[in-house]
Order: C-alpha cells, then structure tokens, then sequence
C-alpha cells in the first residue's frame, strides 16, 4: 500500500514536464535486453513459429552474453 501510495503523491507533485529523460547514467534494463532477444527470434523463425520457443532460448542466450552487466 505504501509503495503505491508513495507512486501517488510523487506523480501528483510533480507539476513540470522540464526534466531530463535520458541522461549519461541512463542503462538498458534486463528486461529490455531480453525484449530484444524476443523480437529477434520472432524475426529469425519467418513465420513458422513452430521454432519459436527454441528461437528464443537461442536468442535469450545470445543476446544475454551480449550484454551480461544489464539490469
């Protein structure tokens, strides 16, 4: 409850939209990295999504040595 009532009363102070949305210490997520390697095998199965779920493990895996220090 308080995690979202925290949430609450930060989005309703905050009044400016004059902020910086990226900055030098802005990362790729985890989540963001696997959400690649997701579109990645759908692109690689061309549109047998038969292979899908291998193509992604092999995506998942390619794309996590890739970038080991995501998150």
């Amino acid at each position: 409850y308080w995690r979202y009532r925290w949430f609450f009363i930060l989005i309703n102070e905050i009044k400016t939209k004059d902020f910086p949305l990226f900055s030098e210490h802005c990362c790729p997520t985890d989540d963001s990295i696997m959400t690649l390697a997701v579109a990645s095998a759908l692109v690689e199965c061309e549109k047998d999504y038969s292979k899908l779920a291998a193509e992604t493990i092999k995506q998942m895996q390619l794309w996590g040595i890739k970038y080991p220090k995501a998150g």
